[in-house]
């Protein structure tokens, strides 16, 4: 009973010093250097999601260690048959917790070939801006987010990313490179899918009715599926443009045409840049009035602009 009393009180003077801690950090007198919020980089929802999940590993894996510690302490000191019942249940909480961990673990390592995929695409796209482009990435609005926003004299473009493993060759063992796009949709070698050209076409419409409401500027967005890589076999015609984004070479071509002014590029870029600011530094958690802007565990207390 002792020995649990002492643990007890071992625990809570822990999470004492650890409140006292936060707090102190949130009444520190210092100010961020950083003034203005930072710009989206690409995935960054996913990165957020995929270290929510990581965070959320914590608990079960806690609970896992202290039930497998538990067991002795039950078998010690509880008699038959009432060890034998506690036990079980231990187990039965422990298989549960391992489960948990399990889904939890299987959807950050699937997360983690998305977020690859923005941040390939995204990196190659931003080489348009040696040409005048304009290129934003991971623009929240109220249907998800636009992985990505590209900017010039040739239009406005929305451009989502789909990351897809290759399969290895049948005949050959070596992983397959080539995707027949037919203008429907996109066949890979061992599926075949649409879904990434009616998300693209639904990004661009709402972009293109959004520049036109809040910006008074009537001007067509295309639609474009990023497959970095992939070597794209175009077999058919469509809205959609299906490409590698490798050096940004097929949007190159089409933002050398003369569709926007560069007045009309620098009022949609401006506006589109306060949504992509969005980001908080962290070092803001530093200001004097932290506890206004963030709560107890140091999350942001205000909701980030969209597209809306």
């Amino acid at each position: 009973m002792n020995s649990i009393v002492i643990t007890a009180l071992s625990v809570g003077s822990i999470l004492l010093l650890l409140f006292i801690y936060i707090r102190k950090k949130q009444a520190t007198p210092r100010f961020s250097p950083f003034t203005e919020n930072f710009l989206r980089e690409p995935g960054e929802t996913l990165r957020e999601r995929r270290e929510k999940l990581l965070e959320d590993l914590l608990d079960p894996v806690a609970m896992i260690i202290v039930l497998i510690g538990s067991i002795p302490f039950l078998v010690l000191t509880t008699k038959m048959p009432m060890n034998v019942i506690l036990t079980g249940i231990v187990l039965l909480v422990f298989i549960y917790q391992l489960r948990k961990a399990k889904r939890i673990l299987d959807s950050a390592i699937k997360i983690r070939l998305g977020l690859e995929g923005e941040r390939v695409t995204g990196q190659e796209l931003s080489l348009l801006m040696r040409d005048g482009a304009w290129v934003f990435h991971d623009l929240p609005y109220k249907y998800g987010n636009i992985d990505h926003v590209v900017i010039g004299a040739g239009g406005v473009f929305a451009v989502e990313t789909k990351a897809v493993s290759k399969p290895a060759s049948a005949s050959t063992g070596r992983p397959e490179a080539t995707v027949e796009y037919n203008g429907k949709s996109i066949k890979f070698p061992h599926m075949e899918i649409s879904q990434p050209l009616d998300q693209a076409r639904s990004h661009a419409k709402y972009l293109h009715q959004h520049i036109k409401e809040k910006l008074n500027i009537d001007t067509a967005v295309r639609p474009v599926v990023a497959l970095p890589g992939w070597f794209v076999k175009w077999t058919g015609g469509s809205d959609v443009m299906v490409i590698n984004p490798k050096r940004g070479h097929y949007l190159k071509k089409e933002l050398s045409k003369n569709i926007l002014t560069p007045g009309d590029v620098h009022v949609i870029a401006g506006h589109f840049e306060s949504v992509a600011r969005s980001v908080r530094p962290g070092s803001k958690r530093l200001d004097p009035n932290a506890a206004e802007h963030y709560d107890f565990w140091m999350n942001p207390r205000y909701k980030p602009p969209s597209v809306d």
